[in-house]
């Protein structure tokens, strides 16, 4: 009986390490068949007009120029595969004393026009909104895809990230984040922006900057890992013609890893 009861014990334990041993080399096979490797850089640059404390969505910028951190590695800026961006906006990367930045330049900026969300009871109609014909999102959006796996847990020195970057230091991660994800890492660092533009005087900027790699893959549904590498949100009032300091982020290992 005793015998029986330690044979039934050992198969079932066998089972469970067949079934685990199973599911890691399907959820290995899944990610090599199904791994999806992409970059995204996303530039937003709204103005607006300083009335009191409010910011009002209604100034206009003149002669913009624009210095922004862009991702490089090894001194080399990265090429991306697309780009969107408004029409009369020139782009381009160039040398500065900081290293590759990415250049910004227009004759006239004016704030982005959004979609207003209109909150509306079951069975009521939709008020009436007019035609819209565009949507004008003062962003810059570049992406590629990428057939290599990116490394999104330790992207610096291996991975294109937003360049300049000085004193790099750790930081607490959010603690939800941290809860979730077990490989998660967190820096902050200094970098440079250059700002130039004329106005009538009463106007402020908001510029922000985000770059981002990520790994999907399917799996019994969508799952990813990535790293995200961002400014802080610079808000700047009045004509400007000189570079400002701002604060950047690292954001490293959010998502799942197989090993």
């Amino acid at each position: 009986m005793v015998e029986d009861k330690f044979i039934k014990s050992l198969l079932i334990f066998c089972l469970m390490i067949v079934t685990i041993f199973s599911g890691c080399i399907d959820s290995k096979k899944a990610y090599e068949e199904t791994r999806k490797s992409s970059l995204e850089y996303r530039v937003s640059i709204n103005p607006s007009e300083t009335i009191g404390d409010i910011d009002v969505p209604k100034e206009t910028i003149y002669d913009v120029r624009i210095l922004l951190p862009y991702p490089v590695l090894d001194g080399n800026a990265i090429e991306f595969e697309a780009v969107s961006k408004p029409d009369n906006w020139d782009i381009k990367v160039v040398e500065t004393e900081f290293g590759k930045m990415l250049e910004l330049k227009a004759d006239q900026i004016s704030p982005g026009v959004w979609p207003t969300l209109v909150k509306i009871q079951p069975g009521e109609e939709p008020p009436e909104t007019g035609d819209i014909t565009s949507v004008d999102r003062n962003e810059i959006v570049f992406s590629m895809q990428l057939e290599r796996e990116i490394g999104t847990m330790d992207p610096i020195g291996t991975e294109y990230l937003l360049n300049p970057k000085y004193n790099i230091s750790e930081i607490p991660c959010n603690p939800e984040d941290a809860e979730h994800f077990k490989n998660i890492n967190c820096k902050n660092y200094g970098t440079k922006i250059f700002v130039s533009y004329n106005s009538s005087g009463n106007a402020s900027l908001s510029i922000n900057a985000w770059f981002t790699g990520q790994n999907m893959w399917f799996s019994g549904g969508w799952r990813l890992n990535k790293f995200n590498d961002y400014i802080s949100p610079v808000y700047l009032n009045g004509n400007q013609e000189n570079w400002v300091n701002a604060t950047g982020n690292l954001v490293t290992g959010q998502g799942i890893y197989l090993s």
